[in-house]
């Protein structure tokens, strides 16, 4: 059989996490239906054809995001509601199609950890409509609502990302910044946060790890520590690119990489790509022994989903005009922060890998955005808030004179 090389020591890639067909065990159902499974990656390929068009790394995980909004319908109604069905691909929101949707990213049996969790923080006692309380308890595994402990110096943002971190083995300890806080206090968050840890079927030799050659999009070429690995794995080479899958070890998990043949081959492959597309690659891997370099990598990613989220196609959920009733009884809340955090460390071992979303609903005036943008002479003052006294004052014609 001929050696296949598989170098991404000049290209860069697309890589992609495929998950198993099932989830693992606890009260919640695990056995994931094809239907969610199917809404989850075709929200999975909008969400990145999105926030493809930002520059530099991205990563992120579209079933945690996906499980996030199936919680926040399930408090919606009417347009609001249909609105977050339609980017989801979600067909109903029945308790069933719920469940389907709270089981992804559940642990399997194996050697694979992965592992999920979800809760709803309010910063004071808030009555949950019976019927969102059971798909909260039943579907999510939410019993209770969070509230701040008031011995810790931390508030409830400090407090939220603190349970985040422990939820993700510290590996995402600032989902909410303090930059991302609203003006107007918020009255609830619905939160949930994954974690995945995995070995490779066959490890990287660390031995072999060495500086090795990465050609970037621009042509420009950089030095970065290249595992190397001779082994036979899933391969196939098709429409303009090389596909690569490595295993986890005593796991359906596998880490699929996506080639292109020339190093600025990214834009056009991602332009292309569905999930239609990632289905019908599987079955061309054919196994071959192959020579393989991969960059040793750690990536991490921080969105405000808010515009990328309405632009999708929802964006009532994201004004006044919203609909929660389903949450509380005369519910006049909308979703005024969007967060989703995500990490990646790919190295010999195997990937470890972890991601929050936080959604926090509130009420009141949204500020309008303005530009302010100082590149011309300006006036300067500096003044007591309280007393109206003006220390200095001045004005700037030329930054650059001292």
């Amino acid at each position: 059989m001929n050696v296949q090389v598989f170098s991404l020591t000049v290209a860069v890639c697309l890589s992609l996490l495929i998950a198993p067909p099932c989830a693992g065990s606890g009260q919640i159902s695990t056995t994931v239906p094809d239907a969610a499974v199917i809404a989850s990656n075709a929200f999975a390929m909008d969400l990145y054809a999105a926030l493809r068009k930002q520059e530099g790394n991205l990563f992120f995980s579209p079933a945690n995001i996906a499980c996030t909004l199936a919680m926040a319908e399930a408090g919606a109604r009417g347009q609001t509601a249909q609105e977050i069905r339609d980017v989801l691909h979600m067909r109903k929101g029945s308790l069933a199609m719920h469940k389907a949707f709270g089981a992804l990213g559940k642990s399997a049996p194996g050697g694979v950890l992965l592992y999920s969790a979800n809760s709803i923080w309010a910063p004071k006692p808030i009555q949950l409509l019976e019927p969102f309380q059971t798909i909260m308890e039943r579907a999510y595994g939410i019993s209770s609502i969070m509230m701040p402990n008031p011995n810790d110096s931390r508030d409830i943002y400090g407090q939220i990302n603190a349970w985040i971190a422990q939820q993700t083995n510290n590996r995402i300890e600032s989902t909410i910044l303090r930059s991302d806080i609203p003006s107007v206090p918020l009255n609830m968050f619905l939160v949930s946060a994954s974690y995945m840890k995995g070995t490779w079927h066959t490890p990287f030799p660390r031995e072999r790890t060495q500086p090795g050659a990465f050609t970037m999009a621009s042509g420009n070429i950089i030095q970065v520590p290249t595992m190397h690995l001779d082994c036979r794995l899933g391969y196939a080479k098709k429409d303009g690119c090389q596909i690569l899958s490595l295993p986890y070890s005593k796991s359906t998990l596998s880490m699929i990489i996506v080639l292109p043949n020339d190093p600025d081959g990214l834009p056009a492959l991602e332009k292309e790509i569905s999930q239609s597309d990632i289905k019908k690659w599987m079955p061309w891997l054919d196994t071959a022994k192959a020579k393989v370099s991969l960059p040793r990598f750690c990536l991490a990613s921080n969105f405000e989903l808010k515009k990328t989220l309405s632009d999708m196609g929802m964006p009532l959920a994201f004004c006044a005009s919203a609909d929660f009733g389903n949450i509380t009884a005369d519910c006049p809340w909308w979703i005024m922060l969007a967060k989703h955090c995500a990490w990646v460390d790919v190295n010999e071992e195997g990937t470890e890998a972890a991601s929050a979303t936080v959604l926090g609903y509130g009420m009141g005036p949204v500020p309008e955005e303005v530009d302010f943008i100082a590149d011309h002479p300006f006036l300067l003052l500096i003044r007591d808030r309280d007393t109206g006294l003006i220390h200095y004052i001045g004005r700037v014609l030329d930054p650059t004179q001292n």
